[in-house]
């Protein structure tokens, strides 16, 4: 007579082989396919060109309040959801351009203003026609620029 550890052990090493055979079958049927990225994930729009609009700057008190805008044109180039621009500097106001590298994921904007030394977290909205971002104390409202046909 077979004891019952001996049973449970027997039950158990099957089971694992069934398992396995199973995960074999599972794994090697049906057609390969290449991982797709989710609709929501990819870029609303396409940023590639030139906008202008508006970059607007706020003091902080401890610098005196107050602040200053300008206009901008902006050149974005964008592969895939990767975007990057230099964002120009504002007479009077930005005091060297900027340089943007992030993404765009959907219509959301999210990256940094690189600096030699230091990043700012950035981020904003951005359509076919409408951009928009912010960094600290710093934001640029932009429209695309038509281009000529």
């Amino acid at each position: 007579m077979r004891s019952s550890v001996s049973i449970s052990r027997r039950l158990h090493a099957g089971t694992l082989v069934a398992l396995a055979g199973l995960t074999v079958v599972a794994c090697g049927s049906g057609s390969s396919t290449t991982p797709t990225t989710p609709t929501s994930l990819l870029p609303a729009a396409r940023l590639s060109g030139t906008w202008s609009g508006t970059a607007k700057v706020i003091w902080d008190e401890i610098d005196g309040g107050g602040g200053c805008s300008g206009p901008v044109t902006v050149t974005f180039a964008q592969s895939g959801t990767a975007v990057s621009a230099t964002l120009p500097d504002v007479s009077g106001c930005i005091a060297e351009p900027l340089r943007f590298e992030g993404a765009l994921t959907g219509n959301v904007l999210q990256g940094s203003i690189v600096f030699p030394a230091f990043t700012w977290p950035t981020s904003g909205q951005a359509s076919d026609d409408h951009v928009t971002m912010a960094a600290l104390n710093v934001s640029w409202d932009l429209w695309r620029v038509p281009t000529s046909s």
